[in-house]
């Protein structure tokens, strides 16, 4: 037998904007972390660079460069996924923005949108 569930879509609705904007949320801020992490090790590299005598220079370069290779397509990843999300809420906002009857889910995704434009992605 079939059971039908006559939930309001508006609760449909707010609901994909809860989820989506917590998920933004966290993926600005593994962004973040991220970026921080690479300028860790780009700062790893110059004091390696600056110190070119120690007797491990070149295998430690080299560690540092292969890091560096890792924060960059781990940065990138996560950043085109934060894009991917932040495009689909800020889609989803716009287009229900009247439907959504919790006015602190549309705060939350409205902050998390804008948290994700300072991080520079649009």
């Amino acid at each position: 037998f079939i059971v039908s569930c006559s939930l309001p879509i508006t609760m449909d609705v707010s609901k994909s904007v809860r989820i989506k904007s917590g998920s933004l949320t966290r993926l600005v801020k593994e962004y973040q972390m991220y970026v921080a992490d690479r300028e860790v090790v780009e700062r790893k590299i110059a004091e390696l660079h600056e110190n070119k005598q120690d007797q491990d220079y070149a295998h430690n370069l080299k560690k540092q460069n292969e890091f560096l290779d890792e924060a960059n397509s781990v940065v990138a990843d996560v950043r085109n996924r934060t894009s991917r999300v932040y495009h689909e809420l800020n889609k989803l906002v716009q287009e229900n923005a009247e439907d959504i009857s919790d006015a602190n889910v549309l705060a939350n995704a409205r902050s998390a949108l804008s948290s994700a434009e300072e991080i520079g992605v649009q």
